[in-house]
C-alpha cells in the first residue's frame, strides 16, 4: 500500500464551520494510521474569517488544522484547485491528496487504508460512493461542458467516463499535477455549476490515465462504509441547504417562475436535450448552458456575436439576456443566424428587465415589431410573456422554430 515515507495532504473545503465532530474524526484517523510518514491538515475556506465563530477556529487550530482563505470561486472544486495550486507553489505536491467537504459525516475508521487499497489496485482517483450520473450519459447530455473545456485548452475526445463527487475524493500526485492544478475553475454563483467541474475532472482523468482510473469505496450514491455525503441543494435543515440558499435562491426562484409561465403555452426544454446557449450575462452564468459574453470573465466563451459559428440545426435553445447593440439590419442578420443554428422545435428566447424594449436593446423596434420580424424570419410560433412575479425578469419573447 502506501510506500515508506509517502506523504498525504488532507484539504477540506471550508464553508459550514460548525461540525466539530468531522474535524475530530479526521484527526483521530490520522493519529492512528500507519500508512503515511507525513500528513498535513488544511482547510481551504471560501468563507472569510469574520463570518466564522472564533471559538470554532481556535478549536480546529488546536487539532492541528491550518486554515487558508481563498476567494469564493467554483464551489468545492474551486477550493480544491485553489488549494492545490497554492500547495504546489509553496510546499511542492504531496504523494496523495484527500479532498473533503466540511459537511461530510465520518461513519467509521480505516478509510485511509481503504483508499490506498484502491490505489494499489490501479485507481488514480477514488470517490466515496458511486454517482447518479451514468458514464455513458455525460458526453451526450452535457455538450456545453465539452465545448467549455475545449475552449479552455482541454479538449475531450472520449465519449464516456466515470465521475466522482466533490464531497469526498482521494487522488494521487499525478492527478493533482496533471489535472487538478491545471484544469480551469468553473466560476459562477449557482451551485449546479460545480457539477460541470466534476464532469470535466472525470473526463480529464480518464483521458490521461484510462477508463479504469476512477474507483469508489462504496456501491451506492453518496454512501460508503466510511463516509456519508450530503445531497447538495436538497439537504435537510442545518446542512448543505444553508449554503445553497445563500448563493442560489434567486436562480432557483427564476427557474420556478419560468416553469409556471411556460407550463400552458411554451414547451420547456429540459437539461440534457441538446446544446443550449446563454448570451449576454457572463456575470450570471447558467448551469446547463454554454455561457457567452463579450467582456465578463465568468463566461464560458468570450466573444462578440458575429464571431460565433455553429453548424446549422444543432442548437436546442438560444437565450439572449442582452442583445448586441447593432443597427436594425445587423439585428435582422443575427436573428437569421439563430434560426439557422436552431434545430426544428428549438427555441430563441429574448429576456428583458424593462417593459421598454427600446431602452433595453438600443433599437427602434417595439415588441410587436420584434414578434413580426421573428415570424418573418421563419419561426413557427412566437410568444410574448409578461411573467410579473419577479420584476427584474418581467418580459420575454419566445420564438419556436
Amino acid at each position: 500500500m502506501g510506500k515508506e515515507g509517502s506523504s498525504l495532504c488532507i484539504a477540506v473545503c471550508g464553508w459550514h464551520f460548525k461540525y466539530l465532530e468531522f474535524y475530530t474524526s479526521i484527526t483521530q484517523e490520522v493519529d492512528e494510521q500507519e500508512e503515511f510518514s507525513d500528513v498535513s491538515l488544511y482547510v481551504a475556506s471560501h468563507k472569510p474569517p469574520n463570518l466564522i465563530a472564533p471559538s470554532f477556529l481556535q478549536r480546529i487550530n488546536s487539532l492541528g488544522w491550518n486554515i487558508l482563505y481563498f476567494d469564493n470561486e467554483g464551489w468545492d472544486w474551486g477550493a480544491y484547485q485553489q488549494f492545490i495550486r497554492w500547495h504546489q507553489d509553496t510546499h511542492g505536491l504531496s504523494d496523495y491528496y484527500l479532498l473533503l467537504q466540511d459537511d461530510v459525516k465520518v461513519k467509521n475508521k480505516g478509510f485511509l487504508r481503504a483508499f490506498l487499497e484502491k490505489v494499489k489496485s490501479g485507481a488514480k482517483v477514488v470517490g466515496n460512493g458511486t454517482t447518479v450520473q451514468k458514464a455513458e450519459r455525460v458526453a451526450k447530455d452535457y455538450p456545453e461542458d465539452l465545448i467549455w473545456s475545449r475552449n479552455n485548452g482541454f479538449p475531450i475526445s472520449i465519449s464516456q467516463w466515470d465521475v466522482v463527487r466533490g464531497s469526498c475524493l482521494f487522488a494521487t500526485k499525478a492527478v493533482a499535477e496533471h489535472v487538478l492544478s491545471v484544469m480551469p475553475i468553473k466560476k459562477g454563483s449557482d451551485i449546479l455549476l460545480a457539477n460541470s467541474s466534476l464532469r470535466i475532472f472525470g473526463a480529464l482523468v480518464a483521458e490521461r490515465f484510462g477508463m479504469d482510473a476512477i474507483d469508489y469505496l462504496g456501491t451506492e450514491p453518496r454512501q460508503s462504509p466510511f463516509f456519508e455525503e450530503e445531497y447538495r441543494g436538497n439537504a435537510p435543515p442545518n446542512t448543505g441547504i444553508s449554503r445553497f440558499f445563500t448563493a442560489s435562491c434567486c436562480a432557483l426562484a427564476a427557474k420556478i417562475v419560468k416553469r409556471i409561465a411556460n407550463s400552458k403555452t411554451i414547451p420547456f426544454i429540459e437539461p440534457g436535450t441538446g446544446l443550449k446557449l446563454h448570451i449576454g450575462r457572463g456575470d450570471e452564468p447558467r448551469p446547463g448552458y454554454l455561457n457567452i459574453d463579450s467582456i465578463h470573465p465568468h463566461a464560458d466563451i468570450l466573444a462578440e456575436f458575429p464571431k460565433l459559428q455553429f453548424e446549422n440545426e444543432i442548437l436546442a435553445e438560444i437565450v439572449f439576456t442582452h442583445l448586441p447593440e447593432r443597427d436594425d439590419l445587423q439585428l435582422t442578420e443575427i436573428l437569421a443566424d439563430c434560426f439557422n443554428w436552431l434545430r426544428n422545435d428549438g427555441q430563441l428566447i429574448v429576456e428583458v428587465s424593462s417593459k421598454n424594449w427600446r431602452e433595453n436593446f438600443s433599437t427602434s423596434w417595439t415588441i410587436d415589431d420584434s414578434i413580426a420580424l421573428l415570424k418573418k424570419t421563419g419561426f413557427s410560433q412566437v410568444f410574448y410573456c409578461n411573467r410579473g412575479l419577479l420584476k427584474n425578469i418581467t418580459n420575454r419573447i419566445v420564438a419556436i422554430k
